[in-house]
């Protein structure tokens, strides 16, 4: 990348009353430059700068023109909602988006500046997960998705690069890929993948993703934390590579989560987990949560009868009505079967035994 592709230290960008002054590069991607950069308050933030790479030069002063402005134009809506879907997420593993703005003849977002690295640099240093800091991955990855599916939407580009290990917590970052999804519709591909981590179902050109597609990248990215393997893509598999169940490699994790992980890795979309909640559920009671709970004790039929009556008796005016229809009834039949006084005087004690019960 040629130094006059980047903004220089000490450039201001402003987004209304907002004044930022950036500092250095942070890093790029095949989108976007990051900067660190100091508001007007104090407060140091993270500056995306949409600058996709071969699609754009910069011109003195700073300003970007396209090489292909429809292209162009679909990149800065789709940075524009990558920022709106940021500002929707509450949890606290979601990158901040404090707000986007439009300069320089392209987009720019102000983000909270992530200390720490990325989990694609933990794992460039040799150094494997242990099992409580994947667990802790994963659960903060579950949290910020059952959010964004709860929104219908995905992110479609969980990967090591995109998970920041921060020494408070972790984070899932970059939503530029998110994409809104109905169960039963297709969505056609718009953006770049990353092969080693997409589901197969995520190459195609009008694809039915759900919930689960993200599931898989997810799974596949604790398998290579996990192992310091690299797991075969999942084309590499349609065509007849094998990836080994994880415990293979890693005979020493709990079976709770290397369920979770496999199960995460089916090929078949339909034969994955179907939601985070799902994963939970399997994390805590394994991979046959869904059987039916233990028997708790049941009482018996006679009773739930008898409190049921008792309730019914304990409102006077249920009481009244049911006496009055009872004394027309017992009348009627005393008169035809006179031999009927006795079940009458049973039925009389009856319902003064419920009077008393109910009082």
């Amino acid at each position: 990348m040629s130094i006059d592709e980047t903004l220089s230290s000490g450039t201001v960008l402003q987004s209304g009353t907002q004044v930022f002054t950036l500092e250095k590069i942070l890093g790029r991607g095949g989108f976007g430059i990051t900067y660190a950069a100091t508001a007007q308050n104090g407060t140091r933030v993270a500056i995306k700068e949409l600058f996709p790479e071969g699609l754009v030069q910069r011109l003195a002063g700073g300003r970007v023109i396209a090489h292909d402005r429809l292209e162009f134009e679909r990149l800065l809506v789709r940075t524009q909602f990558e920022a709106e879907t940021l500002q929707l997420l509450k949890h606290p593993s979601a990158t901040k988006c404090y707000g986007w703005w439009k300069q320089n003849g392209t987009v720019y977002l102000a983000m909270e500046l992530i200390k720490g690295d990325s989990l694609e640099k933990r794992l460039e240093t040799g150094v494997k997960l242990r099992e409580v800091e994947a667990r802790a991955v994963l659960m903060a990855c579950l949290g910020v998705l059952q959010e964004l599916h709860g929104l219908g939407l995905l992110h479609r580009d969980i990967k090591p690069a995109n998970i920041m290990l921060n020494p408070d917590r972790v984070e899932l970052i970059d939503f530029g890929s998110a994409v809104k999804y109905k169960i039963g519709e297709r969505i056609k591909r718009e953006r770049l993948l990353t092969p080693m981590y997409a589901p197969l179902e995520q190459f195609g050109e009008e694809v039915q993703l759900t919930p689960a597609t993200d599931f898989y990248a997810l799974g596949k990215t604790l398998y290579h934390a996990l192992t310091q393997t690299v797991p075969p893509s999942a084309l590499e598999r349609a065509a007849g590579a094998t990836m080994r169940p994880i415990r293979d490699l890693e005979p020493s994790l709990s079976l709770s989560l290397a369920e979770v992980i496999d199960a995460c890795l089916a090929m078949k979309l339909e034969e994955r987990p179907q939601s985070a909640f799902q994963i939970l559920q399997e994390l805590q009671h394994g991979k046959n949560y869904n059987l039916p709970l233990p028997d708790q004790p049941r009482r018996p039929q006679i009773d739930i009868v008898m409190e049921t009556l008792r309730e019914f008796f304990k409102k006077p005016h249920n009481v009244i009505g049911v006496s009055f229809w009872l004394v027309i009834v017992i009348g009627i039949l005393v008169s035809y079967f006179p031999t009927l006084m006795f079940i009458v005087a049973i039925l009389g004690l009856f319902l003064m035994w419920f009077m008393s019960q109910s009082s």
